[in-house]
């Protein structure tokens, strides 16, 4: 795996557990950082088979990575949010546990965490 995606899901997990943790946001030069406008829900969650990832985002094109917990890209869809905004992963061959889905549009992106249980 490139050492800079690697360091790049790694960064934006900590990022987003930071926020959680903590409950704050950050800014540079006394700009306010606007809210996220990508939305990210996975149905089921924990899943067995497959999961059904929903992506709102104000960007209409934008990429859809599913990674395990070691940072590993598992699988990769590029969205059209104009003709869908739905992705199912096949996830038959994989074993339980925590995975990652990160949506990067061309402003941002966003990470949420899956769970395979079998």
């Amino acid at each position: 795996m490139d050492y800079q995606i690697h360091k790049e899901l790694n960064n934006d997990i900590l990022q987003e557990y930071i926020r959680y943790r903590y409950n704050y946001t950050t800014a540079n030069d006394n700009q306010v950082i606007a809210p996220s406008t990508i939305s990210i829900s996975a149905y089921p969650n924990p899943f067995n088979g497959n999961t059904n990832i929903t992506v709102k985002s104000n960007d209409k094109q934008v990429k859809v990575q599913l990674y395990n917990i070691k940072g590993r890209l598992i699988a990769e869809e590029n969205m059209n949010l104009n003709r869908s905004n739905n992705v199912n992963f096949n996830t038959e061959h994989l074993s339980s546990g925590i995975y990652f889905v990160k949506v990067k549009s061309a402003t941002e992106s966003k990470t949420c965490k899956i769970m395979k249980i079998k």
